[in-house]
């Protein structure tokens, strides 16, 4: 396993992506740390995907993780 290229996260059902950016020590085989900061245009619910890409190009999908934005 090799360290973290890049996170990136979709908050529309993956039809686009955002880098987000690495916060903590990128070490192979342990998790990350990462932040991406995010305005909800409105109340709603939300899916929220992260995607990893490895040192070696591989891509590792996860979620979908629902943000539900309201009173």
């Amino acid at each position: 396993t090799g360290t973290v290229r890049y996170v990136e996260v979709s908050t529309d059902a993956g039809m686009h992506w955002d880098e987000a950016s690495l916060t903590g020590e990128n070490v192979p085989g342990e998790s990350i740390e990462w932040e991406h900061p995010w305005t909800p245009l409105e109340a709603a619910a939300y899916g929220l995907l992260v995607r990893v890409t490895d040192s070696a190009g591989h891509a590792h999908l996860s979620g979908p993780l629902t943000i539900v934005v309201g009173d």
